[in-house]
């Protein structure tokens, strides 16, 4: 639909450039049961419209010309469809013939004559056609106005975002982030602390202490033989040591780079030397 403003607006540039008069062209209607209305088309407004001066003498007395124009003039330009878009909104077969053959160019009196209607009779129904084209076509500006409203809305979000982004960047280069420091123990270090209690090196609770001095576990040295020869799960067979604390002594194993997340640990090759 958005698309479609687009063309109504290309199409009134088009058809009342400077207040002049719109151009069309189109075959002359042979029998209308025969006639397909895909068969007219809309030429360049570089086509020019004969001038008062220029157009035959039947023309300027019938003023048919000026009749069609104000009549499209009455019709505001949003809403100014392609003349194939504003003739499916008509819904009398009448209408849409009159209106279709009046805008790509014929004469009140062609369509009279190949009507069997008066020349009254044909304006009145091409009026009557604008008229409907008029009402069917307010959906349009609705919907057109809803999607600009919306654009302006997200325009709106997108600005705010971005000045909440400046303020933020500002803020941090303001205010920087305080550097984390590396809770993991250098290799260098834990080769000194394999033979020192277990307080030393890993943050483990009372009771998870306990439990390991119980199976003789009271060095990093002692946990890491424990580990190689049964298997951390092997702790789980001691009473009041399930699956919370063996996660946790997992985990604090890895947040102190002892084991890597894979599992490995380097400690083994200095355990097996001595």
């Amino acid at each position: 639909m958005i698309n479609l403003l687009t063309k109504i607006r290309d199409y009134v540039q088009l058809l009342l450039p400077n207040d002049q008069k719109p151009s069309f062209s189109g075959h002359v209607l042979t029998d209308h049961k025969e006639t397909t209305w895909e068969e007219a088309s809309i030429v360049s407004s570089s086509v020019n419209i004969p001038t008062a001066d220029e157009q035959p003498p039947e023309e300027k007395r019938d003023k048919e010309s000026d009749f069609i124009i104000e009549a499209f003039k009455r019709l505001t330009p949003d809403y100014l469809l392609i003349v194939s878009e504003m003739r499916n909104l008509l819904n009398s077969d009448l209408k849409k013939i009159v209106f279709h053959a009046l805008a790509t160019g014929l004469s009140v009196e062609k369509v009279a004559t190949h009507l069997g209607l008066s020349s009254q009779e044909v304006k009145e129904i091409f009026q009557n056609a604008i008229t409907d084209i008029s009402i069917q076509s307010g959906f349009v500006r609705a919907h057109i106005d809803n999607g600009i409203r919306r654009e302006i809305e997200i325009d709106k979000l997108k600005s705010n975002i971005q000045s909440l982004k400046t303020q933020l960047t500002k803020d941090e280069i303001k205010h920087p982030a305080p550097k984390r420091t590396s809770s993991q123990i250098p290799y260098v270090k834990q080769k000194k602390l394999l033979s020192k209690p277990l307080t030393h090196s890993l943050d483990l609770e009372t009771r998870t202490l306990t439990i390991l001095k119980a199976v003789d576990i009271y060095t990093l040295e002692d946990l890491l033989k424990f580990i190689s020869t049964n298997g951390l799960a092997a702790l789980k067979k001691r009473r009041n040591f399930g699956n919370l604390s063996l996660n946790k002594l997992e985990k604090e194993l890895i947040r102190k780079g002892i084991f890597d997340p894979s599992g490995h640990c380097e400690l083994y090759q200095e355990i097996a030397k001595r």
